[in-house]
């Protein structure tokens, strides 16, 4: 199981995504509790191919998971689909119950520090900087993302 990860990575390195999802499902198949943590990998692979329905459907299989990179996954995914939002706007607000440092990263409030933290815990500033290193340009990149994110976290503050 860890070659067929290691596998879908360098597929993903080279382009090959649709073949490194094929891996990535096969393994989540086999491993259900998902040991090796590939939904990770199959989630940023699924959203930066705009594949939202079936990112959202993975979403739903481990909705379980308490990270902020699935609850702000979530919502980031939703605000992009959704026309309406509403969807959209109660998943935000549930991520920034879970994590309410993120916000402040991903609008620049705070900027990320240079050296990324090594621990990681549920609803820390760490957290918070990790989901930002790793997520902050699919908001950058959504045109009114950001200004939403600002709009709902702040009403909410």
């Amino acid at each position: 199981m860890s070659a067929r990860l290691g596998l879908a990575a360098v597929l993903l390195s080279i382009g090959q995504s649709t073949q490194a999802l094929e891996h990535l499902t096969e393994m989540l198949r086999l491993d259900l509790d998902d040991n090796l943590d590939a939904r990770y990998l199959m989630l940023g692979t699924l959203v930066n191919e705009g594949l939202d329905d079936a990112a959202l459907s993975l979403l739903d299989a481990y909705s379980d998971e308490e990270s902020a990179i699935w609850y702000y996954t979530k919502a980031f995914v939703l605000f992009r689909r959704d026309i309406i939002h509403r969807k959209a706007e109660r998943a935000l607000k549930r991520a920034a119950a879970t994590n309410p440092y993120v916000p402040n990263f991903l609008l620049g409030r705070q900027p990320v520090p240079k050296r990324i933290p090594e621990e990681v815990g549920f609803g820390d500033r760490n957290e918070a900087i990790n989901y930002a290193v790793k997520c902050a340009y699919l908001w950058q990149e959504l045109p009114g993302a950001l200004d939403w994110l600002r709009k709902t976290v702040d009403q909410e503050g």
